[in-house]
């Protein structure tokens, strides 16, 4: 979903270049037509900053749309309707996700298959390495010493450093992310305030309705707000501890340490008992926007440098109204302007502290896992090198026939890799088929 206020930002655009690196195709929907009559230029800029940045999404398809018009149709007599639908492009798009979701099986394939091409690049890289081994050259054997040498060193001077580094990255986040939702709590609260005061009998009475649906949004959004800064404080704060040619050997076992350590916290009770007009919720262990489905597999996000993929998960938040809500809109509300107000304010305000509560827990929960994780890499690190040492001196002890021997059969291994990833790629691009075709000129 992309506003057709202005192209987009740069938050914006890292989120999808990121996003390119792991998933095969996108739908774009440009929303607010109406509000914006340029909206076909900022179209074009977006275009055209996705073909310079992300190009896999450069020629994806794009619906603009407008919420309001098809939402004005509603309310309009049944000969003017169609009429404003037709203008709202709402039922493009709507056909455009059913086809998606009839595929929802393969595009999860895909993405699945995206991923296993990573691991696969990642798992040439570390053949090649020991093909390296296998015809040694002095200076590996003292390149290799020296990088054990300094990775020990500087865990016994710098892992204070790195402590103090990971807090700071992960307060920096809570603080915008906590700054974030109250924007969007805000932003939410003048829309509804707006309706209020515009809106008839029939409509106020409405509005629980539309500030469960609101706050359900609200809480998908921000589940995909914090997926992206988990991401950001995991690669800021390994960036600092390995460089881009040493995390492609971290990065597995980091994995699977920040699962185990996440999975294994307690789970609380979303919302607390204090919460009578908000239910929350902040399901299993999952991955964000309901992808639990691919979660061993899905990449969310790494270093453009590496083959592999740093994976958080991280449990979706779900938000609502609790039916001590409704009872309380019944009893106070119905079509009184001025209480609606006021229940519109202790709502948002309940939603506003139980998600910055909940936001509070899952940065200390991120910091406590990656602080285990750090450590656990750290020593295999030491523990692969310690390897790959051992794996040059066994070769240089070795007869020269016996060396070409491994390095032959090394080789085959890594053809054999190379030639999956052909295929994995001829599958990919035959899977872009699967994404619906762009409006016509005539739609837009």
């Amino acid at each position: 979903m992309v506003d057709a206020a202005a192209p987009f930002a740069k938050p914006e655009l890292e989120f999808l270049i990121e996003a390119s690196k792991r998933v095969n195709f996108v739908v774009f929907a440009l929303t607010k037509t109406d509000a914006y009559p340029g909206w076909r230029t900022i179209l074009e800029d977006d275009r055209a900053q996705l073909q310079a940045h992300a190009p896999r999404f450069g020629s994806a398809p794009w619906f603009p749309v407008s919420a309001r018009l098809a939402e004005l149709a509603m309310t309009m007599p049944r000969e003017a309707a169609p009429e404003l639908i037709r203008e709202s492009r709402i039922a493009e798009l709507q056909h455009a996700l059913i086809d998606l979701a009839g595929k929802g099986h393969l595009l999860a394939q895909t993405n699945v298959l995206r991923a296993v091409r990573s691991e696969f690049i990642r798992l040439d890289l570390q053949v090649g390495d020991r093909m390296k081994a296998t015809d040694p050259d002095p200076g590996d054997m003292a390149k290799a010493k020296a990088d054990r040498a300094a990775l020990a060193a500087r865990k016994r001077t710098e892992s204070r450093q790195w402590s103090l580094a990971l807090n700071t990255e992960t307060q920096r986040a809570r603080v915008e992310a906590t700054g974030r939702l109250r924007n969007y709590v805000t932003a939410l609260q003048e829309d509804f305030l707006n309706k209020i005061e515009k809106g008839k009998g029939e409509e106020i009475k409405g509005l629980p309705q539309e500030v469960d649906r609101a706050l359900h949004a609200l809480s998908v959004r921000l589940s995909h707000d914090l997926e992206f800064r988990f991401r950001k404080v995991a690669e800021r704060t390994l960036a600092q501890v390995f460089g881009p040619h040493e995390l492609q050997f971290v990065l597995r076992r980091l994995n699977a340490t920040l699962r185990h350590a996440l999975a294994t916290k307690p789970r609380r009770d979303g919302g607390g008992p204090d919460n009578v007009m908000i239910a929350m919720s902040a399901g299993g262990m999952a991955f964000m926007a309901g992808r639990g489905a691919v979660a061993g597999a899905s990449a969310l996000g790494a270093s453009a440098l590496i083959g592999g993929s740093l994976l958080i998960p991280v449990a979706g938040v779900g938000l609502g109204l609790a039916a001590g809500a409704f009872i309380l809109y019944r009893r106070r509300v119905q079509t009184d302007r001025q209480q609606a107000r006021v229940w519109l304010r202790e709502v948002l305000g309940e939603a506003r502290a139980a998600l910055s509560d909940e936001i509070m827990h899952r940065f200390t929960d991120l910091q406590y896992a990656l602080t285990l994780a750090l450590d656990d890499a750290i020593e295999r690190r030491l523990q692969q090198l310690d390897a790959h040492i051992a794996e040059i001196d066994k070769a240089l002890a070795e007869d020269k026939a016996s060396r070409a021997k491994r390095k032959a059969v090394l080789q085959a291994e890594r053809d054999g890799l190379r030639a999956r990833v052909k295929q994995v790629d001829e599958v990919l691009v035959r899977a872009r088929s699967l994404a619906p075709a762009r409006p016509t000129e005539e739609q837009t």
